[in-house]
């Protein structure tokens, strides 16, 4: 028992100077290697805040509420100011330390490298990027994600345009063979203009996800499933609608049909899919940002548990994810913000027609280092 409580301590330790020796390495890096011509834009971001479902339980009774603090640093590197073409990188470091919890203490880092060629009636976008969550209760949480994709516009007349996006993805964990996964996605989408600010767009998508766990055979007559010897493979399609305002007040409505066919009895389904954005600014320099998310999902097989612990709560590959997202935003200077953010969650967890509710309440500001 000592030495597990050494461990703990230790690990604590680790995460304390972590933290800041990222954020510390991140910005050095930023300055270091950006060509003198280059527009390189980075910020540091202090919040507090507060969970009110740290464990993610679905029973109201076991629900464990606790404050936390995060820090983070961005970082955005492109060729010029005014440049829209060529490479670009952007870096992101956050940690967040609970005060009486250890479950979601953790480090992320976010890297994307993209590179974008052509005009404003033609252009290709390549990108890689990679995301990494480091837990600090145990490595076995731990999810790795890599994605490649390409996206391409092409303008085909005053009123047309066609959008495409291929992505192929990768995500690991030690330990959750929910999490270990590979896909891949393509889709396309004809947008037509209504006129000097408002946009109508209708898409059809397709893909598969290869999950590294094996798919699983119908329950026999005593309830026992087995192994068909194949990992499981969901095939699956998506229809989508969406209407854009791009002017201020900012506004996107989209809904979208996906149908899951899977070879692991259970995991079939049709999923409604809806999210709503919207931004605008209000009286005194105080910008409003709102996202919500609304996703329904019918089964095509009930009344028994699907998804294995540890499943990624804000990965859409793992069961339906609805939410609201408010945010305020106020400028006090050329360099300093103050904001704050309140989230909604509700997540499709362990047993299917099961979720938790989470809200995360945070406050905080925004210094502007380049």
């Amino acid at each position: 028992m000592s030495i597990l409580i050494c461990q703990r301590r230790y690990r604590s330790a680790v995460m304390r100077l972590l933290i800041p020796l990222a954020l510390i390495t991140a910005l050095s890096l930023m300055f270091l290697l950006a060509p003198a011509s280059a527009d390189v834009n980075v910020n540091s971001r202090f919040s507090w805040g507060f969970d009110s479902n740290v464990y993610e339980s679905v029973r109201v009774d076991r629900r464990v509420s606790d404050g936390f603090i995060r820090a983070e640093v961005s970082a955005d590197i492109k060729k010029t100011k005014r440049s829209s073409t060529g490479p670009k990188l952007a870096l992101r470091l956050a940690g967040d330390r609970y005060n009486e919890t250890n479950k979601d203490n953790r480090l992320l880092t976010f890297t994307k490298l993209s590179w974008r060629g052509g005009s404003s009636l033609r252009w290709i976008d390549l990108a890689w990027q990679n995301s990494l969550s480091r837990f600090e209760d145990s490595n076995q949480r731990n999810v790795t994600r890599n994605e490649f994709h390409g996206t391409g516009l092409h303008q085909l007349s005053a009123k047309w345009r066609y959008r495409w996006n291929l992505r192929a993805y990768l995500a690991h964990s030690p330990r959750w063979a929910s999490s270990g996964r590979r896909g891949m996605i393509a889709s396309a989408d004809l947008i037509r203009s209504l006129g000097p600010s408002w946009r109508l767009s209708a898409g059809l998508g397709g893909g598969a996800i290869e999950f590294d766990h094996e798919a699983m055979s119908e329950p026999d007559d005593q309830s026992e499933a087995h192994p068909i010897g194949e990992k499981q493979l969901d095939d699956y399609i998506l229809i989508s609608a969406e209407l854009t305002h791009t002017n201020v007040p900012y506004f996107r409505l989209s809904y979208g049909y996906r149908k899951v066919n899977s070879n692991n009895f259970g995991f079939s389904y049709d999923r409604h899919e809806g999210l709503m954005t919207g931004g605008t600014m209000l009286r005194g320099k105080v910008s409003l940002q709102i996202i919500g998310r609304w996703q329904k999902t019918v089964y095509s097989d009930s009344g028994f548990d699907r998804f294995l612990p540890g499943e990624d709560p804000e990965d859409q590959d793992l069961g339906a994810r609805s939410g609201l997202t408010v945010q305020l935003r106020r400028p006090i200077s050329s360099k300093v913000s103050l904001e704050c953010q309140y989230v909604w969650q509700k997540n499709e967890v362990l047993a299917s027609d099961q979720s938790y509710n989470k809200s995360r309440v945070t406050a905080g500001f925004t210094y502007r280092l380049h």
